[in-house]
C-alpha cells in the first residue's frame, strides 16, 4: 500500500497514540489498588484498538481493508465512553452506581452497534457507503441511522462522566482539586476531537483527531501521575493506612451512606464489602441509629458501646469537613471491647481468691523487679518514638505521603518490638501457671512448624539447617515443644556465625529420656555466662537485642515437661554452642 506523502506526519501520530495509550495502560494497571485506576488502565488499553484501526484506515486505500479497520476501531469505540464512565464513578466514589445491573442495560446499545458494525455489509445501518478521497487516500463515511443514535448515546455517556467529574471538584476538599482537573480536561480533548471528525468540521477531510486528541489526553494524564501523584497521594495512601487500623472503620457520606470500609469493618459486620457500598450504615448495623443519633447530637469526642451479636464495640465519630466547613461525610470507628469487658469480668471473679492471688502477685512483682533493671529501657525507647511521631501526625506537621507512609512504618515497627516483648512475658507466665496434659509429641511436625515460622529470619540471615530424616517418641505438650524448638533455633541464628549454620539433632543414651539439641557455629559462651544462661532476665551479650526471657521460658517449658536443659560451649570463634533438653521417651 502506497502513503501519501503529506500523511507521514499523522501515521507517526497516530502510531505514538498507539504506543502511549499501551504504555500508559501498564502504568495505570499496576496502580489499579487505586479508585479509578483500574477502568483507566482498561479505558487505555481499549482506546488502542480506535487508534491501531484509524492507523492503517489511513494506510490503506482499498474499500474492503478501509471496512476491516474500521470494524477494529469499533472494539474500542463502542466500549471506551462506558469504561470512562466507569472510572469516574469510581473516583468520584460514586459506588451505589458503579453496579453489573446498571452497567448490563447501558451495554445494550453499544453491543447493537458493534453488531451493526460487523454485518454492515448486509443492512447499510451504519454506514451507508464507503469513498477513498484520491487525493490523499482517506475514506469518506456516509453515516446511517445506527451510528448517529450511537453518536448521541456515547456522547451521553461522556458528559455525564465529565459532569460527575465535576462535582468531584466540589465533592472534595481543595488539596484534591488538582487530581480531579487533570482528568476533566483530558476528558474533554477527545470529546472535541470526535466532534470535529463526526460533524464534519474537519481541516483534513476524513481524517479522524480522536486517536490524535487521545495522545493529548494520555500526555495530560501523564502529568497527573507524576506532578500531582493522582494515584500517590489520593486514595492509596487513605487506602493503607485504613487496612493497617485494627479497629473497624467506615467512611459514610452526608446521606449515611457507606463508600469505604477497612477489612476489620467488613470482617465485623459483614461478609462482603461490594454488597455495602453505597448502602445506609443503618441498614449493615442494626439497632444503630439510636446510638449514632445520640452521640452526633453531643460532643464528638464521645464513647458509646455498641453491641453487635455477642461483641461489644466502643464507638466514636468524625466529621470529615471540605470548603468552608461544610460537612462531606463522616469517619465511624469501633473498637472491640468484648475480650476488655470480659477481662474486667474476670478480674473481678478472680478477687475472690483474694489470698491466693496476692501470692502469685507477689512472685510477678519480684519477676517484674528483675526484668525492669534489664527491658526498661526497651519499652521506653520505642514507646518515646510513637509518641513523638504520634504528635506529629497530631499538629498536621506532616503533609507529603511518603512522609507519613515513613512514619507509619517507624510507629509500626516500634510497635512490633513491644509486642514481642509483652507476648514473651505472657507466655512465660502462662507456662507458670497453667496445668497441661502430657501426650506423645509428633517431634518431626513440631520441629517444621518452628522452621516455618522462622522463613523470613532464616531467609534473611542466609541460614544454613541441617535437622534428621526421623525423630524418636517422647512424651511432652506439642505446643509448648514448638516454642522450645523456636527459641533454640532463633537464638542459634542470633548468636551464630556469618552466615549462621546450625544442626538440630539428638541422642537416646539414657534409658527413660530422649535428649534433643541445636549447635550454632558462634563465638561461644564463657563458663561463668553458661551457669546463668537459662536464668530469667538475664542476656549474656549486651551487643544483641533482646530481653532475656527465651533460654527462660525453655527451662520453665521443659521442667513442666518432665526435663532438663543444659549447655556446652568451649568458648571458642566457631566452636559455637549446643543447646540440649530432654524429654521422657514415649
Amino acid at each position: 500500500m502506497d502513503i501519501i506523502p503529506q500523511l507521514n506526519l499523522i501515521i507517526w501520530v497516530y502510531a505514538l497514540s498507539f504506543a502511549s495509550s499501551i504504555a500508559l495502560g501498564i502504568i495505570l494497571y499496576f496502580r489499579k489498588k487505586s479508585k479509578g485506576a483500574y477502568f483507566l488502565a482498561i479505558f487505555q488499553f481499549l482506546t488502542s484498538f480506535w487508534t491501531i484501526g484509524a492507523l492503517f484506515d489511513t494506510l490503506t486505500h482499498d474499500i474492503a481493508e478501509k471496512m476491516f479497520w474500521s470494524q477494529v476501531s469499533y472494539i474500542g469505540i463502542t466500549t471506551v465512553p462506558l469504561l470512562f464512565l466507569a472510572f469516574s464513578l469510581d473516583f468520584a466514589q460514586y459506588y451505589k452506581w458503579l453496579k453489573w445491573k446498571y452497567f448490563s442495560i447501558l451495554l445494550i446499545v453499544p453491543a447493537i452497534t458493534m453488531i451493526s458494525a460487523l454485518t454492515n455489509n448486509y443492512h447499510h445501518f451504519l454506514w451507508e457507503s464507503i469513498s477513498v478521497d484520491p487525493t490523499n487516500g482517506l475514506g469518506h463515511y456516509v453515516y446511517g441511522p445506527m451510528f448517529w443514535i450511537y453518536a448521541a448515546y456515547s456522547y451521553v455517556i461522556l458528559i455525564t462522566a465529565i459532569v460527575l467529574l465535576f462535582m468531584g471538584l466540589r465533592k472534595f476538599p481543595v488539596i484534591y482539586a488538582n487530581q480531579l482537573l487533570i482528568f476533566v480536561l483530558a476528558s474533554i480533548f477527545p470529546f472535541v476531537g470526535n466532534i470535529i471528525y463526526v460533524f464534519k468540521i474537519n481541516p483534513i477531510p476524513g481524517l479522524d483527531w480522536t486517536p490524535i486528541s487521545f495522545m493529548i489526553s494520555g500526555a495530560l494524564i501523564a502529568v497527573g501521575i507524576y506532578v500531582f501523584k493522582v494515584f500517590d497521594l489520593f486514595p492509596i495512601a487513605q487506602r493503607k493506612i485504613l487496612e493497617t487500623i485494627q479497629d473497624a472503620v467506615a467512611v459514610v457520606d452526608q446521606k449515611q451512606r457507606i463508600i469505604m470500609t477497612n477489612p476489620s469493618f467488613v470482617s465485623s459486620f459483614c461478609k462482603d464489602d461490594t454488597k455495602i457500598m453505597g448502602e445506609s450504615i443503618f441498614s449493615t448495623l442494626k439497632n444503630f441509629e439510636d446510638i449514632y443519633t445520640r452521640l452526633i447530637r453531643g460532643s464528638k469526642t464521645k464513647l458509646l458501646e455498641y453491641k453487635f451479636g455477642d461483641q461489644t464495640y466502643e464507638f466514636t465519630y468524625n466529621s470529615i469537613d471540605g470548603r468552608k466547613n461544610i460537612e462531606l461525610g463522616m469517619v465511624l470507628v469501633f473498637r472491640n471491647i468484648t475480650e476488655h469487658i470480659e477481662n474486667q469480668n474476670s478480674l473481678i471473679l478472680s478477687n475472690k481468691n483474694l489470698g491466693q492471688e496476692i501470692k502469685k502477685s507477689e512472685e510477678l512483682i519480684n519477676d517484674l523487679s528483675s526484668f525492669s533493671h534489664m527491658v526498661a529501657h526497651d519499652l521506653k525507647s520505642p514507646l518515646n518514638g510513637i509518641l513523638g511521631l504520634s504528635e506529629l501526625i497530631l499538629v498536621d506537621v506532616v503533609t507529603d505521603p511518603d512522609d507519613f507512609k515513613s512514619i507509619i512504618a517507624q510507629i509500626n515497627n516500634a510497635t512490633t518490638k513491644m509486642s514481642q516483648i509483652i507476648d514473651e512475658l505472657l507466655l512465660l507466665s502462662t507456662v507458670r501457671l497453667k496445668d497441661i496434659k502430657m501426650t506423645q509429641v509428633k517431634m518431626e511436625k513440631v520441629v517444621n512448624d518452628s522452621i516455618k515460622r522462622m522463613d523470613h529470619l532464616i531467609e534473611e540471615n542466609q541460614v544454613e539447617i541441617s535437622i534428621p530424616s526421623k525423630w524418636p517418641k517422647t512424651i511432652g505438650y506439642g505446643p509448648w515443644i514448638e516454642e522450645v524448638w523456636s527459641n533454640l533455633i532463633s537464638n542459634a541464628i542470633k548468636y551464630g556465625g556469618n552466615p549462621p549454620t546450625i544442626e538440630l539433632g539428638f541422642y537416646e543414651h539414657e534409658p527413660a529420656y530422649v535428649w534433643f539439641w541445636v549447635k550454632d557455629n558462634g563465638d561461644g559462651l564463657a563458663p561463668d555466662k553458661q551457669e546463668i544462661i537459662f536464668d530469667e532476665f538475664t542476656r549474656v551479650n549486651e551487643d544483641k537485642e533482646g530481653h532475656g526471657l527465651g533460654l527462660s521460658i525453655v527451662n520453665r517449658i521443659v521442667q513442666k515437661c518432665g526435663g532438663s536443659v543444659k549447655v556446652h560451649s568451649e568458648n571458642k570463634v566457631g566452636a559455637g554452642s549446643i543447646f540440649s533438653f530432654s524429654l521422657k521417651k514415649a
